[in-house]
């Protein structure tokens, strides 16, 4: 299995907005639904970045406000690596595009 990724929106005062992931599941029995796609890089001494692409309707998108949280937490369990945060940034902006599927990008 590959590994697995879910994100903690926070707003400006830290405080937990939404939790997603790439589809149902999740641990602990809830479900979490979201991103349809995640990209991120950690740099050394630099801002690093990130871009997540949920569905247009997503209502995270609503929530996270400029300057609230992205925490990027992942996981390989057939590794034995349990969660773990690997990214957190600062929300900037996002984009919407406007394609036959609506998507928004953070």
């Amino acid at each position: 299995m590959p590994a697995e990724y879910y994100i903690n929106l926070t707003d400006t005062a830290g405080a937990l907005v939404a939790t997603v992931t790439g589809g149902a599941g999740g641990d602990g029995g809830e479900t979490r639904t979201g991103f349809t796609s995640l990209a991120y890089r950690n740099e050394v001494n630099a801002p690093g970045y990130a871009q997540i692409t949920f569905a247009g309707n997503h209502p995270a998108r609503t929530l996270l406000p400029t300057n609230g949280q992205i925490e990027v937490y992942r996981r390989n369990a057939d590794l034995g690596v349990s969660w773990y945060r690997d990214f957190v940034g600062v929300f900037r902006g996002q984009t919407h595009t406007t394609r036959e599927t609506g998507e928004w990008t953070i």
